[in-house]
C-alpha cells in the first residue's frame, strides 16, 4: 500500500535526507525522491511532481500521482493504477512492489530507475492476464520517456509479466542492467525510440525467459549484452526479423548461446577462461544459432593453463552453426578467427560453418600448446586468406577428425599440425585443389601412419625419424595410395641417434608417391640403425647428386617395385642386409649401384 504521512513525519523525513550524504547521481541519472514545502492548499512536493506545482487529484487513500514521499517500501497497488511519474522516480533505500494489473504512465523525459547509491529494488509481478505495464502518459510516439535503469545496488530486482512502451531516448536504451541477479521473466519491450536492452553487467541474470522485443522497432541491435550475463540457461527471447543481438566482454563462467532467431554479433576479442585460477568456463553454442564478427573480433580459449576454457559448438545438418564476417568486405577483411591455448579443454565443433576466418599469417583456427585437440566432425571452413588449421607445440592428436570441408583457401594449407600429430587422418576430410596437409616439427620419435587425402602432404624442412632415447624406436608408415611432397634440399633421415623406421605400403593399383614442391629434394637416408620396408612406391624431383635412396653400412630391410623417375642413381646399397627387387630407373638413370661404400 502507498503511505501517507503526518506533518510530523515529513518533517522528519526532510531532515533525515538533508542529513544524507551519499554521491549525487551522475548528469542524466534519477534522483532520489525528495520532500519539499507544501504549496498553497498544502499538497507535499515528490519525485515525480514538478517543483512549485499543485498535487493531482488522487482516489481516495491513494498516492496515484506520486504527490506524497516514498520514504519505506511502498506499493502500487491494482485498485490506485493508473500512476503518474512526471519527472523521475527514484527506487533506493527502499523497495518498489506493483500488483498485477497496474499501469505506470510517464511524463515526457520521465524514468524509473532503482539501487542507484543504495540497496532498492522493484518487483513487478503480473500475470498473464493482469500483466504490470510502465508506459507513456502520452502514447503517440515512441521514446516519450527515458525508460528503466537498474543500477548495481538493485539485486534482487524482478520484472514478471510485464511490458515497457514507448520508452528510451534515440542514441539510449529504453532498459538498461547494471547489476546482476535480475529476473526477467515473459518481459516485452515495444515501440522504442532507439534500442531496446542493453545489459552492462557481466554477472548472470537470476532467470531470463520469455523476453519479447519483437514489437521493439527497427532493424539492428535490439540487445546489447556483456556475453557473461546470459548465463548457462542463456537467452530466451523473440526478436523481429534483421535484429541482432550484440555481445560484448569475456565468458569467464558457462554461457550459452541459444537459437533466438536473431544473429549475434562479437565486435572484439572474446576470451573463453575460468574466473580464477582452477575453474572452467565454457562456452556453448546451439544448433542453428549465427554469430557474425567483426574484423578484429575473436575467441581465444584458455590462454592461461590455470584458468581452463572450452568451446563446444555442437549443430546439425538441419541447423549447423555459422560464424561469419558480418559487412560488405568480408573476403578482404576477414576476422581473426579461433586460438587455442594450453588451457584450453577438448574444442567440439560439429555440424559448423566458418566463413572469412584468419589472415594471411594467422589460420582460421589455430592451436598452441594445446593438451588435448578434441572433435571437430562435419565442419567446414572456407574463404581463408591462409591457411584453415594450424597446430603448434603439441604431441596430442584429435579425438575425431572426420568428414569436414576446407574451400577456397586461397594459397594456404588447409591442415597443418606436428607430424606426430597427423596419425590416420580420415579420408573423408574434403580439402580444395592445391591446397595440403603440412608436416611440421622435427624429430618424428613416436609411431605415425598417414593416410591417403585428396591432397598431399607436405614437409618442406628435413626429416628425422629417430627413436626418443636410446632402445626407443620411431616409425613413419605410409599407407596405399597416399602422396608426400618435400621442400627443396629436403631429406628424409631414417635413424639418427636410436633406431628409425620407414614403411611403405604401396600396391601396383595405388603406389604411394614421393614428390617434390619445388626445386629437388634429397632423398632418403637410411642410416646405421634404420629399417626400410618401402614396396611399390614412386619416387620423382630428386636431384643428380645424391641417389634417391641410400642404405647405410648396417641398415635393414627390403626394397621392391620401386620406380625412380628423376636423378641418375634410384640405389646406393651398402648393405647386405637390405634386399632390393623390381627397382625401374628413369631413362639415363640408374636403378641400384654400390659406388661410395
Amino acid at each position: 500500500m502507498s503511505r501517507r504521512l503526518s506533518s510530523a513525519a515529513v518533517a522528519a523525513a526532510l531532515v533525515f535526507a538533508a542529513c544524507k550524504k551519499d554521491a549525487p547521481p551522475p548528469p542524466g541519472a534519477a534522483v532520489a525522491p525528495t520532500t519539499a514545502a507544501a504549496p498553497s492548499g498544502g499538497a507535499a512536493q515528490a519525485a515525480g511532481q514538478p517543483a512549485g506545482a499543485p498535487a493531482g487529484k488522487n482516489p481516495e487513500g491513494c498516492n496515484s500521482d506520486l504527490s506524497e514521499p516514498f520514504v519505506a517500501n511502498t506499493t502500487f497497488t491494482e485498485k490506485c493504477s493508473p500512476y503518474t511519474v512526471k519527472t523521475e522516480l527514484n527506487v533506493t533505500g527502499w523497495d518498489l512492489t506493483i500488483e498485477p494489473g497496474v499501469e505506470v504512465r510517464f511524463a515526457e523525459g520521465a524514468s524509473l530507475s532503482v539501487g542507484y547509491g543504495q540497496v532498492g529494488r522493484l518487483l513487478a509481478r503480473g500475470t498473464a492476464e493482469k500483466p504490470v505495464r510502465f508506459t507513456a502518459a502520452d502514447r503517440k510516439e515512441a521514446g516519450i520517456w527515458r525508460g528503466l535503469r537498474f543500477f548495481d545496488k538493485a539485486e534482487g530486482s524482478v520484472l514478471e509479466n510485464a511490458a515497457v512502451e514507448f520508452a528510451g531516448q534515440a542514441e539510449d536504451f529504453a532498459v538498461i542492467v547494471e547489476s546482476g541477479d535480475l529476473s526477467f521473466t515473459n518481459v516485452s519491450v515495444s515501440q522504442v525510440k532507439g534500442k531496446a536492452v542493453q545489459v552492462k553487467s557481466a554477472l548472470p541474470f537470476k532467470a531470463l525467459s520469455g523476453l519479447d522485443l519483437t514489437k521493439a522497432g527497427g532493424k539492428g541491435v535490439a540487445l546489447e549484452a556483456q556475453i557473461g550475463a546470459l548465463g548457462p540457461a542463456g537467452l530466451a527471447a523473440s526478436f523481429a526479423p534483421g535484429a541482432l543481438v550484440e555481445l560484448h566482454g569475456d565468458v569467464e563462467r558457462d554461457v550459452r548461446l541459444t537459437n533466438v532467431g536473431a544473429a549475434y554479433r562479437v565486435t572484439s576479442e572474446v576470451s573463453i577462461h575460468g574466473e580464477t585460477d582452477g575453474k572452467t568456463a565454457t562456452l556453448t553454442i546451439d544448433p542453428g544459432v549465427t554469430v557474425e564478427m567483426a574484423e578484429n573480433a575473436a575467441f581465444w580459449v584458455g590462454y592461461e593453463q590455470t584458468r581452463q576454457g572450452q568451446l563446444k559448438a555442437v549443430g546439425t545438418a538441419e541447423k549447423p552453426i555459422s560464424f561469419r564476417r558480418f559487412g560488405d568486405d568480408a573476403a578482404q577483411t576477414p576476422f581473426r578467427g579461433f586460438q587455442f591455448w594450453a588451457g584450453a579443454r577438448p574444442v567440439e565443433l560439429d555440424y559448423v560453418v566458418i566463413d572469412n576466418a584468419g589472415t594471411k599469417d594467422h589460420a582460421a583456427l589455430m592451436f598452441e600448446d594445446s593438451h588435448n585437440l578434441g572433435k571437430i566432425t562435419h565442419t567446414t571452413i572456407r574463404h581463408s586468406k591462409g591457411g584453415a588449421i594450424e597446430i603448434r607445440r603439441t604431441r596430442e592428436r584429435f579425438a575425431a577428425f572426420e568428414n569436414n570441408t576446407f574451400d577456397d583457401l586461397g594459397d594456404g594449407f588447409g591442415l597443418k599440425l606436428p607430424l606426430i600429430c597427423a596419425h590416420q587422418l580420415a579420408a573423408t576430410n574434403t580439402f580444395p585443389k592445391g591446397s595440403w596437409v603440412e608436416l611440421d616439427e622435427d624429430p618424428l620419435d613416436g609411431d605415425v601412419t598417414l593416410t591417403p587425402l585428396n591432397v598431399p602432404y607436405r614437409r618442406f624442412a628435413g626429416l628425422t625419424i629417430d627413436g626418443a632415447a636410446q632402445g626407443k624406436s620411431a616409425s613413419l608408415t605410409v599407407a596405399a595410395g597416399t602422396t608426400v611432397q618435400f621442400g627443396n634440399d629436403a631429406r628424409v633421415t631414417v635413424s639418427y641417434a636410436n633406431s628409425g623406421k620407414l614403411v611403405v605400403q604401396g600396391t601396383p593399383a595405388a603406389p604411394v608417391n614421393f614428390g617434390k614442391v619445388d626445386g629437388a629434394w634429397g632423398g632418403i637416408v637410411a642410416a646405421d640403425k634404420a629399417t626400410l620396408q618401402l614396396e611399390n612406391l614412386v619416387i620423382d624431383g630428386t636431384g643428380d647428386e645424391l641417389p634417391a635412396i641410400e642404405a647405410k653400412a648396417t641398415s635393414q630391410g627390403s626394397l621392391k617395385g620401386i620406380t625412380f623417375k628423376s636423378g641418375k642413381v634410384g640405389v646406393e646399397k651398402c648393405s647386405d642386409k637390405v634386399t632390393t627387387a623390381g627397382l625401374k630407373a628413369a631413362p639415363g638413370g640408374k636403378a641400384e649401384t654400390k659406388e661410395g661404400c
